[in-house]
């Protein structure tokens, strides 16, 4: 009952805040129903309000999670991440003020202690970054690029029906396995994994091909920052978590070459991710959101009983795997394969 609780609460909320938001988007905000370049329709933007309030009260419900200072920091972060992604899902930011304020709120929780410690590495052993070992510096560099770039990865992920939320709910998923492993035994982490799933399934309810509202800004926010914070708090579990986001991470990392080759700025909103791709060649997003959904669920399943070496090879390979189908896709002979 510790896990379920939070789960029905935030699914319940969720479905029924997003649903009353649909609502009043229909009748009385039209001004946050706008298109993107990247082709998203007049349908509302504010979904991630939903999640957020979901997640919140399904934690401030729950009467064996004490909300402590770590917590306090954590949920006043995505207070701001919710806040900045509303401004950009009505009045759209350019990419600046965006990585600014991503970068703020990485270091504010990194001044705050919610940071990277230490790491293992594939051999055996952990990397430390705390005092005295010689890379204090690094927790703040490996802290604040995680967090960034699992923010960025969820928002360009989330870019055709229910993909965004399907992978997001894989990930907290693999969180909230592996926040329950004898070594970890973490059960704020996964109460907070199961509120943040529960939120994220009443939402897909209206998000899933044909979507009636969709994530914007501020839950892809929302669902990045917290994925990010979550794998920290389970045991710096954030070998795990980058197993089961390789294939996000690395479309991200394609997308922004070939901006840098066309010249154009790597922020700026199209369709060379490789789900748009896909749709290009005749899939319908339902069939797009679900491979890749299945492919991440598959990576997670495995990925919370992997050491660390099996993580390396495992990332290695998925790596290779979806490099191969961005260049077939590129090529226009994915059609060969697929």
């Amino acid at each position: 009952m510790m896990y379920i609780i939070p789960f029905f609460i935030a699914c319940v909320l969720s479905l029924f805040v997003s649903g009353l938001i649909i609502v009043l988007t229909k009748y009385y905000l039209p001004s946050v129903r706008r298109e993107q370049g990247r082709g998203v329709t007049h349908v509302s933007r504010l979904g991630g309000i939903a999640m957020v309030v979901a997640f919140m009260a399904a934690l401030f419900l729950h009467p064996d999670l004490v909300i402590d200072r770590a917590w306090a920091v954590v949920l006043t972060a995505l207070g701001a991440v919710a806040l900045l992604g509303v401004w950009d899902d009505i009045a759209p930011l350019s990419w600046r003020p965006q990585l600014f304020a991503q970068v703020a709120i990485a270091l504010f929780l990194f001044v705050l202690n919610v940071r990277i410690e230490y790491i293992s590495h594939p051999f055996g052993g952990v990397i430390h970054f705390g005092h005295g070992d010689g890379f204090p510096w690094m927790s703040l560099v490996v802290g604040v690029a995680w967090i960034v770039a699992i923010m960025n990865a969820m928002n360009w992920l989330d870019g055709i029906d229910g993909l965004g939320g399907g992978i997001a709910l894989v990930a907290v998923g693999a969180i909230f396995a592996t926040a329950l492993l004898p070594h970890v035994n973490q059960p704020p982490v996964a109460i907070a994994a199961s509120a943040m799933a529960g939120a994220t399934v009443g939402f897909l309810v209206w998000n899933w091909a044909p979507a009636r509202i969709i994530a914007g800004t501020s839950g892809s926010f929302f669902w990045g920052l917290l994925i990010a914070v979550l794998a920290i708090f389970a045991g710096a579990k954030v070998a795990t978590t980058l197993l089961v986001m390789t294939v996000p991470l690395v479309d991200a990392v394609w997308v922004i070459g070939e901006r840098l080759r066309a010249g154009v700025s790597i922020f700026a909103p199209d369709k060379r991710h490789i789900h748009y791709k896909l749709i290009a060649r005749g899939w319908a997003p339902w069939q797009v959101a679900l491979l890749f959904i299945v492919m991440t669920g598959a990576v997670a399943a495995s990925a919370v009983h992997f050491g660390a070496f099996g993580k390396a090879v495992a990332i290695s390979g998925i790596m290779g795997v979806t490099l191969a189908a961005l260049v077939m896709l590129r090529h226009n002979t994915i059609k060969e394969v697929l």
